[in-house]
């Protein structure tokens, strides 16, 4: 759609930032809650789906029922990062990882920032590095409500099982 105007043309930074602008806008206008709905019921209607999903959707109609500012998701491969994102919610998902590659991976997601922890022992120490992280960028700020998702064995893929609310 730009490619003529960034490319050759005498105003590219202009082009882009309309362009942006006018995606914000449009999103602006969604109905975050019935694009839920309809997201969840095309999901449910192939039949039950596995813990992680479940927690992922609990989690993105969690945040929109106590208008939390960010979901901070706590993942070593990016799937529970890529299952929150399938449901599109209006806040920006927090992905947090020890592993360079998944934190790269997470920057193709619709509304997921990635952040690179040292380690991926302390899930309370990574729920604050993320909200840090949301405060940070300016997507949350103190007494916010935070959805907080993760699992019990804070090292290895498939485990999460686990959604609370915290405050930033």
């Amino acid at each position: 759609m730009l490619s003529g105007e960034s490319a050759n043309g005498q105003f590219p930074v202009n082009a882009v930032r309309m362009l942006a602008n006018t995606a914000l806008e449009a999103e602006s206008c969604l109905d975050y809650k019935a694009l839920y709905k309809a997201i969840h019921s095309s999901v449910m209607a192939k039949g039950p789906v596995g813990v992680s999903e479940a927690i992922a959707a609990s989690a993105v109609e969690s945040a929109e029922d106590v208008n939390a500012s960010v979901i901070v998701a706590l993942t070593q491969t990016g799937y529970t990062a890529r299952l929150l994102a399938k449901f599109k919610p209006r806040q920006m998902i927090i992905a947090v990882s020890s592993c360079p590659i998944t934190c790269a991976q997470t920057t193709t997601l619709r509304g997921v920032i990635p952040v690179l922890a040292d380690d991926f022992k302390d899930t309370e120490a990574l729920i604050a590095k993320g909200v840090a992280a949301a405060k940070a960028r300016g997507f949350a700020s103190t007494g916010d409500a935070v959805v907080a998702v993760h699992g019990v064995k804070e090292e290895g893929a498939g485990n999460t099982s686990l959604m609370k609310i915290v405050v930033a």
